[in-house]
């Protein structure tokens, strides 16, 4: 059996804020440890043939939890395609709604264009049969389903941290 799941990273202390966080490396932190724990253990015996993170070490120690627990003791590749959207100078603040419309009309924020087509080039890496776990961000995982025809199982448009879903191309 072919699947593609994707999962969020775990939680940060920007998270936990309600903060931009995009391309700002910041670490998990202790509620974070523990969701990335419980999920690794909840998929420990999942076969996975790989696992594909973002670069940045929220994904990075998600995707790492995951493969010492998973008996398939998966590789791990980091793409950095798989980046969380860059921020600019909204990284830090708070989320709102007036932020948000302030946010898409910067020019100091990465483009939905420039996302989809690094998001794109990421997802072309994974091969098309075997079981892979993207590990990546909230605004990655939009893009996929947004922009990029895919829908996921279960449908959710946003997830949670260390939320898995299945992610399918849609014909």
């Amino acid at each position: 059996m072919n699947k593609l799941l994707f999962i969020r990273h775990a939680e940060t202390d920007f998270n936990k804020q309600n903060l931009w966080m995009g391309c700002t490396d910041h670490p998990l932190n202790q509620t974070g440890m523990l969701q990335a724990q419980y999920t690794a253990l909840e998929l420990s015996s999942t076969r996975l043939d790989a696992i594909y993170s973002s670069p940045l070490s929220r994904a990075v120690t998600s995707a790492e939890t995951i493969q010492k627990h998973n008996l398939s003791n998966p590789p791990i590749f980091i793409l950095d395609g798989l980046k969380e959207r860059n921020f600019g100078k909204f990284e830090g603040r708070k989320k709102s709604e007036k932020n948000r419309e302030l946010l898409e009309l910067s020019d100091s924020v990465e483009t939905v264009d420039n996302v989809k087509k690094r998001v794109k080039e990421a997802l072309a890496q994974i091969p098309r049969h075997g079981n892979y776990l993207i590990v990546s961000h909230s605004a990655i995982y939009r893009i996929i389903r947004s922009e990029l025809g895919f829908q996921s199982a279960p449908d959710v448009h946003s997830l949670l941290n260390m939320q898995c879903v299945e992610i399918v191309a849609v014909k």
